[in-house]
């Protein structure tokens, strides 16, 4: 009966999935491309007003 026992918990632990490792993700990418983003709009507008205003 004692060894049920201490087999007990080992089978428990095989059952548990493995957490698996946390990743690096690149941080800040979304913050760059809304950036980049934002001054290609800003460019064309700029360019856009210009041509309104040689009118």
């Amino acid at each position: 009966m004692a060894q049920e026992t201490a087999a007990a918990p080992r089978e428990r632990d095989a059952a548990r999935p493995v957490q698996a490792e946390d990743t690096m993700t690149p941080k800040g990418t979304l913050t760059i491309l809304l950036g980049y983003a934002g001054v290609i709009i800003a460019l064309w507008g700029y360019m856009y007003l210009t041509m309104l205003a040689r009118r």
